[in-house]
């Protein structure tokens, strides 16, 4: 909380330390992305009389951001999302052009905290708040790109030392895959019409030249 700031926090949270945030959390702040700038789950206030016309008890919706900077950043998180379905092309998981959807989003990969030392006990000396290569990693996104539906967050907990080792831990590895097979799979059970169109085969081109 504000109050609890140091005059390094500052500094801490341009580059991720110092802020915590549950799944849900996270989910809630990344939609005003998926809509168009309007925060999730916000309602209007139950009240006996009719608000004045323009005052702000009068809006329904909360924004947290202009639309048009929603739909930039979701074009610039989309860049994000096809360094992951190259990733996993490069490592034959599927080939890069299979998708049917466009996905926009973030990767995150967080230190674990130690936390509190137990009553009574110490952390050790020089400790760095933090346990030795254990991460958080994670992706939340979201699709289609110009008209998202779904939106997802995916949290590997401690991806193991062997992906530490090999620099594979990040969440654009370990959990952006998970949410690109969960975002395409779930848009097409609910039947969503796909953005991204089929690359023709070449009996395709063959009758496209014929005519």
């Amino acid at each position: 909380t504000m109050p609890k700031w140091s005059h390094w926090t500052q500094e801490s949270v341009a580059y991720g330390h110092e802020v915590a945030v549950t799944p849900v959390q996270m989910a809630r702040a990344f939609c005003a992305f998926a809509r168009s700038g309007e925060m999730a789950g916000t309602l209007p206030t139950v009240r006996l009389l009719a608000a004045k016309p323009g005052s702000a008890e009068s809006d329904a919706i909360v924004r947290a951001l202009p639309t048009d900077v929603a739909t930039l950043t979701r074009e610039t998180l989309r860049h994000v999302a096809v360094k992951v379905e190259q990733n996993m092309a490069a490592d034959a998981e599927r080939p890069e052009a299979g998708w049917r959807y466009q996905m926009f989003g973030k990767s995150g990969t967080a230190e674990i905290p130690l936390g509190k030392a137990p009553e009574g006990k110490k952390r050790p000396r020089r400790s760095t708040g933090y346990f030795d290569n254990q991460y958080n990693s994670s992706f939340v996104a979201g699709a289609p790109l110009e008209t998202p539906r779904l939106l997802v967050v995916v949290v590997i907990d401690d991806p193991g030392p062997a992906l530490v080792e090999a620099r594979q831990h990040y969440g654009s590895r370990v959990a952006g895959p998970v949410a690109r097979r969960v975002l395409e799979r779930s848009l097409t059970y609910l039947g969503v019409v796909p953005d991204v169109l089929p690359e023709p085969t070449d009996e395709a081109e063959q009758a496209i030249a014929a005519r």
